[in-house]
């Protein structure tokens, strides 16, 4: 078992979720995806994102050199479920000029797809 990797998951959504609580009285609700596709469609939304993660969890406990990425992207797609089914919608609180609002857990996720790529580039 590989405790490192799901210790750094559990910190990831704890903080993600976190932030959200502190930061939603200057949120915005995103009840889409990325830059807002797909409003209205929650319930679709969560059954492709479960989907996702099985698929991704399958990934990190078949490739060991691949966890550190693979955990960024879990943690990320779990905490923005977690705002999925318990508020029906993600919250979004970071803004930068003319950049659609996202949250800690889009960051994470983007900072593992550029791990995955670069451990992929380097043949890990």
């Amino acid at each position: 078992m590989d405790i490192k990797n799901l210790l750094l998951m559990a910190f990831l959504v704890l903080l993600d979720q976190f932030t959200k609580l502190i930061f939603m009285f200057n949120s915005a609700q995103n009840t889409g995806i990325a830059f807002g596709l797909l409003k209205g469609y929650n319930n679709l939304l969560i059954s492709i994102i479960i989907v996702i993660i099985l698929i991704l969890g399958y990934f990190y406990w078949k490739n060991t050199k691949l966890r550190l990425a693979f955990s960024f992207i879990i943690a990320g797609a779990v905490s923005n479920l977690i705002d999925r089914v318990l508020n029906g919608y993600i919250i979004d609180f970071i803004k930068i000029f003319f950049w659609p609002a996202f949250n800690l857990a889009d960051i994470f996720i983007a900072i593992g797809a550029v791990l995955l790529v670069y451990m992929l580039q380097k043949k890990y």
